[in-house]
């Protein structure tokens, strides 16, 4: 699943934002914005950006997108027209990434969380 996010509201979307940058499952936010410059202004033969694009891809899970939703649509097509989402679904996470965030990234998280809550609040 690719999530397209629009601008953060609050402190946790933020936070959340920071978390999949931090762990590169979301372009920088220098790489954001020049894929937004990319989408609005790209020339053909520019292919070896879209190469370098892609390849970063296969380690995103999100995109941020304009607060502009003509901006935003005409992301959303370059990023399909260049196969930019389909490298996307192709998610294979580095190494690096999977060592450094095996355990924030488990599908029991929550349970962890609360588990040691429960263990700082017995033991005080």
């Amino acid at each position: 699943m690719i999530l397209l996010f629009s601008r953060p509201v609050g402190r946790q979307e933020y936070d959340n934002l920071n978390f999949l940058r931090r762990h590169n499952l979301i372009p920088s936010l220098q790489e954001t914005e020049y894929i937004w410059r990319l989408a609005n202004n790209f020339a053909e033969g520019n292919n070896i950006a879209i190469d370098a694009l892609n390849l970063k891809a296969r380690n995103w899970r999100a995109l941020e997108l304009s607060d502009d939703p003509q901006e935003s649509s005409n992301i959303i097509s370059f990023l399909q027209d260049k196969g930019i989402l389909n490298s996307m679904i192709n998610f294979s996470p580095e190494e690096k990434l999977k060592r450094d965030v095996q355990d924030e990234l488990k599908t029991d998280g929550v349970k962890i969380f609360w588990e040691k809550v429960a263990q700082f609040i017995v033991s005080k």
